[in-house]
């Protein structure tokens, strides 16, 4: 305070110290405590040379960033980030889901080589799902069950078709989506979260669904064989 350079009288330099000093100990204490938690402050992610919290060249929101991603990992997760077995974009997704379930699913993204956006789209499914037979069936057959999601979907215009065509081969494609659907609330017994008064309410429409579908099938089945001999 006796050397510093500056017109402030001695009093005004030691309390400005003792401000920087007490910023400096509780930004080490607050979060070099949580990257004690995450793994120690020098934790590689995914075959970085630098540290994930303070290497140099990050910002300090990067840096926090980085820390509240591992601190939303399971710890076999985070460990597979940690030595690079697991991209930063992957463990992303994973950590939109509970830690309880971040392993599992990265497991079958390991078993069936899925991609970074199939793994988004799988972990959009279990949060979406509403029973345990739906994040069963997502978790035992993700393709398939992101099939599903995409079956019917538009192709926009077919040059092959006339303008009737195209407008049917559209409605065709927004009805198949839905039948995708009612396949899948079906198969994973989506029914079962159902209470007794939306039963009493759906029962007569699952009715009219089952009707009219076995005479759009025998309809649908008669048109194609007729279409295929002209």
């Amino acid at each position: 305070a006796f050397v510093t350079p500056s017109p402030l009288p001695a009093w005004a330099r030691i309390g400005i110290g003792a401000v920087a000093e007490a910023a400096f100990l509780g930004y080490v204490i607050v979060f070099g405590r949580r990257a004690a938690a995450a793994g120690g402050v020098c934790t590689v992610v995914a075959g970085m040379n630098e540290p994930v919290l303070y290497g140099a060249g990050y910002s300090v929101y990067t840096r926090i960033a980085r820390l509240a991603l591992l601190e939303k990992l399971c710890a076999d997760v985070r460990q597979d980030l940690e030595v690079g077995l697991l991209s930063p974009t992957v463990a992303r997704e994973l950590a939109r889901l509970p830690a309880g379930n971040q392993s599992e699913v990265l497991d079958v993204a390991r078993r069936d080589a899925l991609s970074g956006a199939e793994l988004g789209g799988v972990v959009r499914l279990l949060l979406e799902s509403v029973t345990a037979e739906q994040k069963q069936f997502v978790l035992a057959k993700p393709r398939e069950a992101l099939g599903h999601t995409r079956a019917g979907e538009s192709q926009g215009w077919d040059p092959r078709l006339s303008a009737r065509g195209n407008r049917v081969s559209k409605q065709l494609a927004a009805l198949l989506d839905r039948l995708a659907w009612v396949e899948n609330f079906l198969e994973c017994r989506g029914w079962t979260s159902l209470v007794a008064s939306d039963r009493l309410v759906l029962s007569p429409i699952f009715d009219r669904l089952a009707r009219d579908a076995r005479c759009v099938a025998e309809g649908a089945g008669d048109l194609a064989v007729e279409m295929r001999r002209a």
